[in-house]
């Protein structure tokens, strides 16, 4: 990425039209929010009322930007389809981790401030790996898990620093401006703007790496437009749930026969197992989801969905770098990686 590309990636949000308004939007909201919070009294209700309504919902809505600049499409609107209090509340769970070390070590170390820095720059270098995970997983456990941050950091390369280090300059830029009397409202744009930076930039260092394309950050599309019909999605779930306790209890012939059962009535089979696949990977333990894979694979090869496939088996090499395909995939999956020229992969495919 040159200084050039740099650039053009902090500013971004502001030459994008649909992030700027939401930019200018969310932050006229946060400013409103506090100033009744301030007044207080009867007034600070909706304040804090709004602020907690809003919060998670803002954050899903960056997820879903990191998700399309990733892949370099244009960044959504933030649509109504986003206020799921649960799923955006489940998402925003790291973010309050951190905080609440934070809040931890002010209390542990009340007159001493070193560990308070400290431990903000530890922060401001893990949150970007933890937002690429999140984004690529929607699992907060694997987006704290240790060696899943190293593994993403590692991936990056040398051009991950750019995010910590160029959101951090910016940030300091907002407080200095803070410091010298500017007015309350340009500085939580200010604020504002640098919170999408870091997701906006994030996507760009995955986009550079190819890290989209090869751990699965599909399109910015959202969950229930990607399932045809939400009692669709709520069926599969069941199954999905009956499955999970028959392999959790070491039945996993009985778990997949179970789901088999369900493919062999639904219209595009393969898809279908592909959404069995991504569900399980949200279980405990993936073992039995790199296992499934494989049927699933072949589900796809069979149908001719080339993307899916791709995107399966670029997973499950970044879930476990020993996976491969079944023997008697081996060579429609050669044929597959070289039609689309995907050499990447077939170099890390073991024999």
């Amino acid at each position: 990425m040159t200084s050039a590309d740099l650039f053009r990636e902090i500013v971004y949000p502001l030459r994008t039209l649909s992030l700027a308004l939401v930019l200018i939007f969310t932050s006229l909201l946060v400013f409103i929010a506090i100033s009744l919070i301030k007044v207080g009294f009867v007034l600070a209700i909706p304040g804090i009322v709004a602020l907690v309504l809003f919060t998670p919902v803002y954050f899903r809505y960056l997820l879903v930007v990191l998700e399309a600049r990733a892949n370099d499409s244009p960044p959504p609107v933030l649509a109504v389809e986003m206020v799921e209090p649960w799923t955006n509340l489940m998402m925003l769970t790291p973010v309050l981790l951190y905080l609440l070390g934070f809040v931890a070590a002010i209390l542990f170390f009340p007159d001493v401030t070193w560990p308070r820095y400290l431990y903000a720059l530890c922060v401001i270098s893990l949150l970007p790996a933890t937002l690429a995970i999140l984004s690529i997983t929607r699992s907060a456990v694997e987006s704290l898990n240790p060696l899943a941050l190293l593994k993403t950091i590692r991936a990056c390369g040398p051009l991950y620093l750019l995010i910590p280090s160029t959101v951090g300059a910016m940030g300091l830029i907002i407080y200095a401006l803070a410091a010298a009397g500017v007015p309350k409202l340009p500085v939580e744009m200010g604020v504002n703007y640098v919170l999408v930076l870091l997701f906006t930039l994030t996507a760009a260092v995955l986009r550079e790496k190819e890290l989209a394309r090869d751990v699965n950050i599909g399109p910015p599309v959202e969950r229930a437009a990607r399932l045809d019909d939400i009692a669709l999605q709520k069926a599969r779930q069941n199954v999905a749930n009956h499955a999970y306790g028959m392999i959790s209890r070491g039945n996993r012939d009985g778990g997949f026969a179970h789901i088999d059962q369900w493919l062999a009535a639904e219209a595009e089979p393969g898809a279908a197992a592909s959404w069995f696949f991504y569900e399980m990977l949200k279980w405990e333990s993936k073992e039995a989801a790199l296992f499934y894979a494989r049927p699933c694979l072949a589900a796809l090869l069979r149908d001719g969905d080339d993307a899916r496939a791709l995107k399966l088996i670029s997973r499950c090499l970044y879930e476990d770098s020993r996976w491969k395909p079944a023997e008697e995939d081996r060579a429609m999956v050669t044929t597959l990686l070289s039609r689309h020229q995907r050499e990447d992969l077939r170099g890390l495919l073991p024999d």
